[in-house]
């Protein structure tokens, strides 16, 4: 007497597959979350970074003093020109802050309270700004607080711009 073979799975073989990408799945959604969060602290740090680098491309294509400056706690910004010993000012481009994630704040300011840089004609940074005398911006974090994620930029007198990672390994090119 012949015997069929019988083809298919059986329920518990079914069944143990799902619970494995289950699992899987379970495991893929937290990275992929984690990562997400950190998408939108980079978004932002490089929407500042870009922001503070048209400011003084801007300031040495027009010959004339530039500010970049913050608005708000979030990541938006605008970059307007200043005219010297006059109150005409144009704006040259900005950034709401709506555009980022409500998660993603801008915060670490050095020195305190400042929330500005202003850029010569050289495309170096103004020692101190012209419209409210304010000390210039060195130091930004942007950070998220759901994810712990946080970027700094970093602006030199001479006025590069850089933008590190604080928490990044002494000696990895992306270190402070």
């Amino acid at each position: 007497m012949l015997t069929r073979r019988q083809a298919g799975l059986s329920i518990i073989e079914l069944m143990i597959g799902i619970a494995i990408v289950t699992i899987l799945l379970a495991t893929g959604m937290q990275s992929y979350s984690s990562w997400v969060q950190n998408q939108r602290v980079r978004v932002a740090a490089e929407a500042i970074l870009n922001g503070i680098q048209l400011a003084r491309v801007e300031a040495v294509r027009r010959n004339l003093p530039v500010q970049f400056k913050l608005t708000g706690s979030r990541a938006g910004w605008q970059v307007q020109t200043v005219i010297p010993g006059s109150v005409t000012q144009e704006r040259v481009q900005s950034r709401s802050a709506a555009e980022d994630s409500a998660d993603v704040s801008v915060s670490g300011v050095s020195p305190l309270g400042a929330t500005s840089i202003m850029f010569n004609g050289f495309g170096r940074v103004m020692a101190v700004n012209l419209l409210d005398l304010s000390a210039p911006i060195t130091e930004i974090n942007v950070l998220n607080a759901t994810s712990q994620g946080l970027l700094r930029i970093v602006v030199s007198s001479a006025g590069n711009v850089r933008m590190c990672d604080p928490h990044a390994p002494t000696g990895d090119p992306k270190a402070c």
